[in-house]
């Protein structure tokens, strides 16, 4: 079986505040986050260390948390990575237009 090591993690669901970092590291990740307002939710992204990326990238649908990093290849293209949660209490069509 191959070694492999993921280059990203999404996580939803991260229930995490700002007050409440600890025990989240992962040895050579990055870790970004955008915080629920709710108590549940929130989402998340590991990212390796080596990577470099931006993320002032966002989706703006009501009931819906999302974070999204832009990440230039060794080509020279770039590549869109994210994670979206949406509230089950919400609409879902608002979250499909």
């Amino acid at each position: 079986m191959a070694n492999l090591t993921p280059s990203f993690i999404a996580i939803s669901e991260t229930q995490l505040k700002a007050a409440s970092f600890c025990n989240i590291e992962i040895p050579g990740y990055t870790f970004i986050h955008n915080p629920s307002s709710t108590n549940a939710a929130g989402v998340g992204l590991y990212i390796q260390s080596n990577i470099s990326h931006r993320n002032d990238l966002e989706l703006k649908v009501e009931g819906c948390e999302s974070l999204f990093i832009e990440v230039k290849s060794q080509l020279k293209k770039a590549c869109i990575i994210g994670v979206i949660y949406r509230h089950p209490s919400k609409k879902i069509q608002n979250f499909q237009t």
